[in-house]
């Protein structure tokens, strides 16, 4: 994109233009030279960060339940008072082969458990016994990412600890995020959009993704297979400690019929543990086997489709999209009870270019037909949930609310930017008794030439959730992000 855009940056006289082309030069340096017959062999750290935060006031961390104070964030730990990450992220290159790691020290206060009375509610909506939800001081090393991955032709094979973000949404997509830690996968995906001979006529270019991993932290699985009989307590549930984990796959198919149009169909689902072993049949079953019988119900199946549409005579102006996810159907279309999510973008306002602004309205799915709360929860199995060490893996608009999110960023130069935002999310009151959350935060980077950067963010929030507290909760997150791209190349013949 860059070399067919070089002829045309030289005839444009502006200097953002040139600013941007600059900018966007630098960043791909590497590969540029590579196209040009450099070998693909390299080692490099990319960036090296720590980033402050304090919190005052009391934060929410329960999404699965209430809601999330800080979200999209890893499933980084946090609390009130003083929190620290430091990490370094790093990458090599050796023909085919490419390798990834990004890791981290966490420093975050000690967490209380809830009082009793919260955690008898909890409880009560997911069908299990109570259970402790407080942490010790966090002091740890975590890895982010840390994989490896193969080439063949445009097909790309990795395997290790690596996150998704599967849909075009800025919130958080429906189906997968990174709003929980990521988790170790064997991932296929493909390079580059392709063409499917005689196909792509009409739904245009093609991408395909696929994986399949192992989710840490669950604490309660009913099973219903005679194996699992003397394991089961009274509430009818395996847990708090249920071995193996059970397992997660995905596939996502996007395409594009025209240059304005984007559709994409995605598909998750939970599988495996307790009484389940991990088979290519129970494997297979996900996709077309769905059972009220726990014994036969071979996992919890989420399922999404989505668009982006460049508006006609607005295509430079405004850009809108969605998504919906529903739970054991095939598809969201047609569905009576879909999770939708739908968005605008205007990448540049009416005499104030440099400005941009999205919004984004959610709203899970709510019906009498199931228990409230059923989004993003399986009553016949995985009493945990979609969650990965108690974080939901998807949309922080939980498993009951409905809501929304906005941002106004204005753009001092290519890598320079203050950014001010809302959300609200709002809980239906039959679900642990309902509740509200909305903050308003101010956030901004600012970079000084190639190498460092400073990101910065100030967040004030307002709660009510009757079963946590019987009055109105605020809290107040600043946070400061330092962070060193050194560019230093260890390794390059």
């Amino acid at each position: 994109m860059l070399d067919d855009a070089s002829d045309q940056v030289d005839g444009i006289a502006t200097e953002e233009v040139a600013n941007i082309y600059s900018a966007l030069r630098e960043e791909f340096h590497d590969e540029i030279e590579r196209l040009d017959g450099a070998p693909n062999v390299g080692v490099r750290v990319d960036s090296i960060y720590t980033r402050a935060m304090n919190i005052s006031g009391r934060p929410l961390r329960d999404g699965y339940h209430f809601a999330q104070t800080i979200t999209n964030d890893y499933g980084r730990p946090y609390w009130t008072g003083f929190n620290n990450i430091t990490g370094m992220s790093a990458q090599a290159e050796a023909g085919p082969l490419a390798f990834y790691i990004r890791g981290e020290y966490q420093n975050s206060p000690l967490v209380p458990s809830d009082p009793q009375q919260v955690l008898a509610a909890t409880a009560a909506a997911d069908f299990t016994p109570p259970l402790q939800n407080g942490r010790a001081q966090v002091n740890q090393f975590q890895l982010l990412d840390a994989m490896v991955a193969f080439r063949a032709n445009n097909v790309q094979f990795s395997f290790g600890k690596q996150s998704e973000w599967l849909g075009p949404n800025e919130s958080g997509p429906l189906l997968l995020s990174d709003n929980a830690n990521s988790f170790p996968m064997f991932k296929i995906d493909s390079v580059s959009p392709f063409e499917i001979p005689l196909l792509s006529k009409l739904i245009g270019p093609v991408r395909t993704q696929f994986f399949i991993g192992q989710l840490s932290g669950q604490h309660w699985e009913y099973c219903a297979v005679a194996s699992c009989a003397t394991q089961i307590n009274s509430e009818g549930v395996l847990g708090p400690n249920i071995s193996p984990q059970p397992f997660l796959h995905g596939e996502k198919l996007s395409f594009k019929p025209t240059d304005n149009l984007e559709l994409g169909m995605g598909v998750t689902a939970m599988f495996g543990g307790p009484g389940e072993p991990v088979t290519w049949r129970n494997f297979l079953r996900t996709y077309y086997v769905h059972s009220s019988n726990a014994a036969s119900n071979p996992g919890k199946r989420s399922s999404t489709f989505d668009f982006t549409y460049r508006i006609p005579r607005l295509r430079d102006w405004l850009t809108i999209y969605g998504e919906s996810l529903v739970v054991d159907e095939f598809s969201p279309i047609g569905s009576s009870r879909p999770t939708l999510n739908f968005g605008i973008y205007l990448p540049k306002i009416p005499k104030a270019h440099d400005l941009d602004f999205r919004a984004e309205v959610l709203r899970t799915a709510h019906t009498p037909e199931f228990p409230p709360g059923f989004v993003y929860f399986d009553f016949r199995r995985f009493r945990s949930g979609y969650t990965n060490d108690g974080n939901l893996l998807a949309s922080w608009m939980g498993r009951a609310g409905q809501g929304g999110q906005a941002w106004a960023t204005y753009w001092i130069s290519p890598r320079t930017k203050v950014q001010f935002g809302y959300r609200l999310q709002m809980v239906y009151k039959d679900f642990i008794q309902g509740g509200r959350l909305s903050d308003y935060s101010a956030r901004g980077e600012y970079t000084l030439g190639s190498d460092f950067s400073i990101s910065g963010l100030l967040q004030y929030e307002k709660w009510w959730f009757p079963v946590l507290s019987s009055t109105n909760q605020s809290n107040t997150t600043a946070s400061l992000q330092l962070t060193f791209y050194p560019h230093w190349k260890f390794w390059r013949p």
